[in-house]
Order: C-alpha cells, then sequence, then structure tokens
C-alpha cells in the first residue's frame, strides 16, 4: 500500500481526505500531520512515503520553506501542494521551490478530492 504525508494545519481536511480516500477504496495509506516542521521532523527521523501533500500558508513554517529542507534530507518523491489558493496564482511558484504539482482545495469536498486524485495518478502514485 502507497503512504501519504497530508501536511496541513486545518484538521478538518486532513480527515476529509482520509475519509474519502478510505469510502473510495483508494488503496493508500494517510499520515496526517498538522505543520511544515512536524513533516521535516518525520522525513528526518526516516519515515519512508510516497507522496507528500503539502499546505502552503501555515504558522512557522511555510510550505515552501519546509518542502526546501525536505528536499536537502534527501526525498525525491513527488511533493504536491494543496491549498485555497489559485492554482494560476501559485504553481509557478511551488514549482520554483522543488514541488512537483498543485491541488487547489476549493471546489467543495469533489473538487477537494478530484483535485488531489489528479495529481497522485500524474505522479504515478495510483
Amino acid at each position: 500500500m502507497k503512504k501519504l504525508l497530508a501536511v496541513n494545519d486545518v484538521k478538518i481536511f486532513t480527515e476529509f481526505l482520509q475519509s474519502a480516500f478510505a469510502e473510495m477504496s483508494i488503496p493508500i495509506h494517510i499520515d496526517p500531520v498538522l505543520s511544515g516542521g512536524k513533516a521535516v521532523e518525520a522525513i528526518k527521523s526516516g519515515a519512508w512515503y510516497d507522496v507528500i501533500l503539502m499546505n502552503l500558508e501555515m504558522d512557522r513554517l511555510h510550505g515552501t520553506e519546509a518542502t526546501k529542507i525536505i528536499r536537502s534530507h534527501g526525498f525525491e518523491g513527488p511533493i504536491i501542494a494543496w491549498s485555497c489558493h489559485a492554482k494560476d496564482c501559485w504553481e509557478e511558484r511551488c514549482l520554483a521551490h522543488g514541488m512537483n504539482g498543485f491541488a487547489e482545495i476549493n471546489g467543495g469536498a469533489s473538487g477537494l478530492v478530484g483535485n488531489v486524485l489528479v495529481e497522485l495518478e500524474k505522479h504515478g502514485v495510483l
């Protein structure tokens, strides 16, 4: 089973994603963390993931900064930004900081799940 690290300081997004993936029988294990710092700690501790979903604007450590640190510790898998910000305004910035894609979490439940699934499929995780 694939492993996904879901980084978002708004717990409801990670909880919803876990629930939706379970209901859809998507074979992926999701480890949620509430900050970029916790994501960095997970990678530094040797935890292994197929993909990371990284929120952008979080307290203390912005998602792009967390991505740089995670990359410096050897993580080579896809890191996909997920944010309420518009994709056309942020995608280029995220790619420049070492992320591989961008999933908007606007558009309600179907938008969140659909956009994340598109990115996971595009990067060969599913």
